[in-house]
């Protein structure tokens, strides 16, 4: 398979992701700032959520963009990426219905720890793929890996604790920024292979 088609497939299904979270957001039921008010849970999941996987397929459209051979292992951690990023919609509406309950508060952080360490081995199965010595240096896991595998994991340690749980959330949200910062060792790449694209 071609790595065009790959991202096209893999573009589709986040776009299908997406949407569907915004049709699950609902309206407010009556023309009052009240109204508006109770929909405040549903309203800071979605753009969690949003920016969220949206920040995953940027480092995807990053990742792909030097990758420069795709095997079966490749498409096969893709395709369980695409399948946990999928559940996304799900987690999002059930924190959404219960104002971030316990339960649905440790799905989401599982599911979302869980996507991360997908992505990880995506990364890791496409440098296994590359035949360039300089590609498997630059782009094995870093920090930027290790620090979001902690971070939700603390996370996910105190949302298992009901008093604690609101915690979690700040963890969450101080994940964000580790994502939205480009990657350095793809732009180090794209240089000395003397890449025009930039993002």
């Amino acid at each position: 398979m071609s790595k065009e088609r790959l991202e096209a497939f893999s573009d589709g299904v986040i776009a299908i992701i997406i949407t569907i979270m915004v049709l699950e957001l609902g309206v407010p039921k009556q023309a009052s700032w009240h109204a508006l008010c109770q929909q405040l849970p549903s309203i800071f999941s979605y753009v969690f959520s949003f920016t969220l996987v949206g920040t995953y397929w940027i480092n995807h459209h990053h990742l792909f963009e030097v990758t420069q051979t795709i095997d079966n292992r490749v498409l096969w951690a893709n395709l369980l990426f695409l399948l946990l990023l999928s559940m996304f919609p799900v987690c999002t509406q059930w924190i959404a219905v219960t104002a971030f309950a316990q339960v649905p508060m440790i799905s989401y952080i599982v599911v979302m720890l869980m996507t991360t360490l997908s992505y990880i081995l995506m990364h890791h199965t496409i440098v296994l793929a590359s035949n360039d010595c300089q590609f498997k240096e630059l782009l094995k896991i870093g920090r930027k890996e290790r620090i979001s595998v902690l971070l939700e994991t603390v996370a996910l340690f105190f949302s298992l604790i009901g008093s604690l749980r609101w915690l979690s959330i700040l963890f969450l949200i101080g994940l964000t920024p580790v994502w939205l910062i480009p990657d350095m060792r793809i732009r180090t790449y794209r240089k000395h292979k003397g890449g025009k694209h930039e993002l």
